[in-house]
């Protein structure tokens, strides 16, 4: 099935925008620009209003107090910068999979601006149908074996939401619900039972790759070689990466990087949209 790519971009963020879109001309047919949601823009009441529309929320809660406060966003570090800046990420990541929901589309590679790619046979490699995810890349404490296909996450730790896949509209479904409950009342759950119901049921708030860890990766899969790394030459406007580089390295790409240069086919499903489409929200 073919893929289209949703690169998820704050509007300032122009030079990288350009960059993604040129990295990925002769790779895919087309691709969708997404506008990410700006951590530091939701101590704005009326950019927190235009947030909670979009993915039917109330406004309180997508407002920087709502995130500085511990019951609701977990994170070790309380500078507001940086927790409003990983809250930003979390939600432009629902705003991505909300919008493939709403324009109906599916077997979507959503791509953070600060990607590169390592393997050019990316454009041949399959979104697995019964994972929630596949990663096409991430950062991992220990190094990952050395395989063609698709290895099980249930046993590794993977970070980073630079790449990734979902195959179908079901997983979307289940990743848009499983993300919104962490908005619901009560204590917000740290493991995800077989009894959860996300409609009034909560799950802790957190980063989003360490939401997606600690959630769902045993649903999951990594595909290999890896075919999507982080551009270690820019500084994200996510999270500190430094800190990710210090502990975790490129252990789970070390020995997997392919450089084929490959033969490469993909059109795009859904609807045509011009490479350089960009969705404003």
């Amino acid at each position: 099935m073919n893929k289209i790519p949703i690169i998820i971009n704050l509007p300032q963020s122009i030079e990288r925008k350009e960059t993604v879109a040129k990295r990925l001309e002769g790779m895919f047919d087309s691709h969708i620009v997404l506008e990410a949601v700006d951590g530091a823009r939701l101590k704005d009441l009326a950019y927190s209003e235009k947030i909670g529309k979009i993915l039917d929320i109330p406004s309180t809660k997508v407002h920087s107090s709502y995130f500085m406060d511990r019951k609701n966003f977990q994170s070790y570090n309380r500078d507001e910068d940086i927790v409003l800046a990983k809250a930003g990420c979390f939600l432009s990541h629902m705003v991505a999979i909300n919008f493939a929901l709403t324009e109906n589309l599916s077997n979507i590679l959503i791509l953070e601006d600060d990607f590169k790619i390592l393997n050019k046979n990316i454009k041949n490699i399959e979104i697995k149908p019964d994972s929630l995810i596949t990663y096409f890349g991430g950062q991992s404490t220990i190094e990952v074996p050395a395989n063609d296909g698709f290895l099980s996450l249930e046993k590794y730790e993977l970070l980073g939401t630079y790449g990734y896949g979902v195959g179908c509209r079901n997983q979307l479904t289940t990743l848009f619900n499983l993300m919104k409950s962490v908005f619901n009342d009560g204590i917000g759950r740290i493991k995800l039972k077989d009894d959860f119901n996300p409609i009034k049921d909560r799950l802790k708030m957190m980063s989003i790759d360490l939401f997606y860890k600690k959630f769902i990766h045993s649903k999951c899969v990594l595909a290999c070689p890896p075919s999507i790394g982080h551009n270690d030459e820019v500084e994200s406007t996510i999270s500190n990466t430094k800190k990710y580089k210090k502990r975790y390295g490129n252990k789970c790409i070390s020995k997997l990087i392919n450089d084929s240069e490959g033969n490469i086919n993909l059109s795009i499903s859904g609807k045509a949209v011009n490479h350089t489409q960009a969705v404003v929200i």
